[in-house]
C-alpha cells in the first residue's frame, strides 16, 4: 500500500461524483470511497437514495434526530426536501481519489465548519458572478470598441446597384464584413459586431 493510499474500506464499490451541489470540495469525476456505518452524525457526507427514487446523491447531513435525517449540499441554498431514514443511506464518504491523489473527506464537526464557510461565501460569489455578467454584457454590446479604431480602420459602406435594388456592402480596408441585399437585413460577421452596431447602419 502506497504512502498516499487510503486504507481498504469494506462496503459498496466506489462511486463517481458528478454535479454542482458539493462544490468546491467535490469535483466532477472524483471517485468516492465509502464507509458503511451503523450511525451517522451531523456534518457527515453521505451517499443515499432519496425516498421513492433510485438515484444516488452525495450531500452532507445538516440535521439528525428521531424523526429522520436532513441533508444539504455544501453549495446548495437550502436543505433537501426529503427526510431520510437509516436504510436510505448507502454509506459515508471518507476519501476521494482525484487525478492520482487521495483526499480525506471532512466529516463531523470539521465538516459542519466547512459547510458553514461555503454557505457564508456563496452569496458573495453569486454577487461577483452577477457583477461580472453585467460587465460582460456591457463589453459585448455591438459597436462598443468602434471609438478605439483609428480613422484609417473605420468601416465604410458601399452601394451597388442590382436589378432588384441597391445592395450595401460593409468594408474595412477593402475586407467585406457584412452585406445587406436589397429588401433584406444586414448580415455581419460575428467578430465585427464588437466594432459594428447593425442597428445604426442604414
Amino acid at each position: 500500500m502506497g504512502k498516499n493510499s487510503p486504507p481498504e474500506i469494506p462496503g459498496p464499490r466506489p462511486l463517481i461524483y458528478y454535479g454542482q451541489s458539493m462544490r468546491p470540495f467535490f469535483r466532477d469525476g472524483d471517485e468516492i470511497l465509502l464507509e458503511t456505518s451503523a450511525a451517522f452524525s451531523r456534518g457527515d457526507v453521505v451517499i443515499f437514495t432519496p425516498p421513492g427514487e433510485n438515484r444516488h446523491i452525495v450531500h452532507r447531513i445538516s440535521a439528525a434526530g428521531a424523526g429522520g435525517i436532513r441533508t444539504r449540499g455544501d453549495n446548495a441554498g437550502a436543505d433537501d426536501p426529503w427526510l431520510l431514514k437509516q436504510e436510505n443511506i448507502l454509506g459515508k464518504a471518507v476519501f476521494l481519489r482525484r487525478e492520482g491523489k487521495v483526499i480525506r473527506v471532512k466529516n463531523g464537526r470539521a465538516g459542519r465548519i466547512l459547510s458553514l464557510f461555503v454557505r457564508a461565501v456563496r452569496p458573495m460569489r453569486l454577487a461577483l458572478v452577477k457583477a461580472f455578467s453585467v460587465l460582460l454584457g456591457k463589453i459585448a454590446r455591438p459597436g462598443i470598441f468602434l471609438k478605439f479604431l483609428p480613422e484609417s480602420c473605420r468601416p465604410q459602406i458601399l452601394g451597388y446597384r442590382r436589378p432588384e435594388g441597391i445592395e450595401l456592402i460593409l468594408t474595412v480596408n477593402g475586407r467585406v464584413l457584412g452585406k445587406k441585399p436589397p429588401g433584406a437585413s444586414w448580415t455581419i460577421r460575428k467578430r465585427a459586431l464588437f466594432f459594428i452596431d447593425p442597428e445604426k447602419l442604414p
